[in-house]
C-alpha cells in the first residue's frame, strides 16, 4: 500500500478567504492518501475579530503546530519563524509545503532549503505588492516575490486576473504556475425578511452592505464617500458593514465627521455573515486587490448583485452590466452611480442576480479545487518534476 503523502499547510493569514479556503482544501482532502499538519500562529490580531481558526482545525482532526508568525515586517520576529518553519521541516520530513499567503510564502520558501526533497507549493491569495501604487515599497515586495519564488515548485493563482498579474510582473516562471480558481460549497442563506429581522432591520429599508476588514487593502474610506454620495438621493440609506480591523476607530470618526452615523450600522465580526447576506439590496466591495474573493462568491449564491473595483481577483466573477458592475479602483463617483443604479432598478438587479447564480453553477466548484490541488501534490511526489 502506498504511503500517505505527508502535507504541511503553512499560513500566517489565519482569518477571511485564505482560512475558507485551507479549511475546505484539507476538509476535502482524502484522508487515506493525504496526511496533513497545519502550522500558523494561535491568532493572527484581535483585530481581525475572528480568532477560532484553531478552534476549527481541530474540529477537522488535524494536527497543528504552533508558530510566532506575526503579520506584520518584523526582522527579528521573522527570523525567528523563519528557524522555527525550518526546525519542523528538518524534523518531520514532509513530502509537501504548501505556503499560503505572502509572509507565510516568503519564509516558508526560505525555510525549504534545510529539506531539498521537499516539494513547495505556494498560493499567494492576492499578491501583496498589488496593495501599493507604483513605488519602492511595491518594487521590494515584488523583488522578496520574485526572490523566494526561486526555492519552490509550484505556484498556485486563484484566478485568471492574478495568474497574468505572476507573468507581467515576473514574480515566477512560466513553467511553475498553474491556475486553480477558489470554489464554492453549497450553504444556506436566510430570506431577505428573516435576515433583516435577525439585524434588527426594517424589511421596507434601504440597504446596501459590505463583508470587509477596516484595512487600507478594501479602501474603506472609500467606502464611507460611496454613503455620503448616495444618502441624498436615497435618504433612508441604510449600510450594513460586517468586519472589524485595525482602522476601525480612524473610519467610526470619518463616519461621525460627515455626519453619517444614521446611515451606518457596524455590525463586526460575525461567523454566520453569509447567511444574513440576503438582508442587503446591494453589496459593495472597494478593494485595491484581492485574490479570488469568497465574499463575492457567496454574495452571488445569496442573490445579492454585487457592485465592486475593477481589480485582479474581482475581475474573474464580475462581467460589468451582465454579472455585476465594475468600476475603477478610487472612482467612487463611479460606484456610487452602479449601486444607484441597481437601487432604483429591480429588474435589472434580478437580472444580473441570475446570470451571477448561473455562472457560479458552471466554473466555481469546490471538488474541483480540491482535485486540483490534490493533483499539484502528486505530481511533485509521485510523477517527479
Amino acid at each position: 500500500m502506498t504511503k500517505p503523502i505527508r502535507v504541511f499547510q503553512l499560513l500566517e493569514a489565519t482569518v477571511g478567504g485564505t482560512k475558507r479556503h485551507l479549511l475546505d482544501l484539507c476538509a476535502g482532502l482524502p484522508s487515506d492518501e493525504f496526511e496533513v499538519v497545519i502550522g500558523a500562529p494561535s491568532i493572527r490580531s484581535h483585530h481581525h475579530g475572528d480568532t477560532s481558526f484553531f478552534e476549527d482545525v481541530k474540529d477537522l482532526g488535524i494536527d497543528l503546530r504552533v508558530l510566532d508568525l506575526v503579520r506584520p515586517v518584523s526582522p527579528m520576529a521573522d527570523i525567528r519563524a523563519l528557524a522555527q518553519i525550518a526546525s519542523i521541516l528538518r524534523d518531520e520530513q514532509f513530502d509537501i509545503l504548501h505556503c499560503h499567503s505572502s509572509k507565510a510564502g516568503v519564509l516558508g520558501r526560505l525555510a525549504s532549503v534545510v529539506c531539498p526533497k521537499t516539494k513547495v507549493v505556494y498560493s499567494p491569495h492576492g499578491f501583496y505588492f498589488l496593495n501599493f501604487p507604483p513605488s519602492v515599497k511595491r518594487t521590494a515586495y515584488r523583488l522578496f516575490e520574485r526572490f523566494a519564488s526561486t526555492f519552490g515548485d509550484r505556484v498556485i493563482a486563484l484566478s485568471n486576473g492574478e495568474y497574468n498579474a505572476a507573468i507581467d510582473q515576473k514574480v515566477t516562471s512560466r513553467n511553475k504556475l498553474r491556475m486553480i480558481e477558489n470554489g464554492l460549497d453549497h450553504f444556506r442563506v436566510h430570506t431577505p425578511d428573516q435576515a433583516r429581522n435577525m439585524l434588527g432591520i426594517p424589511g421596507s429599508a434601504i440597504t446596501v452592505g459590505t463583508v470587509s476588514r477596516f484595512t487600507a487593502q478594501k479602501s474603506p474610506y472609500d467606502v464611507v464617500s460611496v454613503v455620503d454620495r448616495l444618502r441624498s438621493d436615497f435618504p433612508e440609506l441604510c449600510f450594513l458593514w460586517f468586519g472589524v480591523g485595525e482602522l476601525q476607530k480612524d473610519i467610526e470618526r470619518e463616519i461621525g465627521n460627515r455626519g453619517l452615523q444614521d446611515h451606518f450600522r457596524l455590525l463586526g465580526y460575525r461567523a454566520n455573515v453569509r447567511s444574513l447576506l440576503p438582508a442587503m439590496d446591494v453589496f459593495l466591495l472597494a478593494s485595491q486587490w484581492e485574490g479570488l474573493p469568497y465574499t463575492i462568491m457567496e454574495t452571488m449564491y445569496a442573490g445579492v448583485p454585487v457592485v465592486a473595483t475593477d481589480v485582479v481577483g474581482s475581475q474573474d466573477f464580475i462581467e460589468n452590466g451582465d454579472t455585476g458592475f465594475l468600476v475603477d479602483h478610487g472612482d467612487v463617483d463611479g460606484l456610487a452611480e452602479s449601486v444607484a443604479r441597481l437601487l432604483k432598478s429591480p429588474v435589472l438587479s434580478q437580472k444580473i442576480c441570475f446570470n451571477a447564480a448561473s455562472r457560479l453553477e458552471t466554473r466555481f466548484s469546490l471538488k474541483s479545487m480540491i482535485e486540483k490541488t490534490a493533483g499539484i501534490y502528486r505530481e511533485l511526489v509521485r510523477g517527479g518534476s
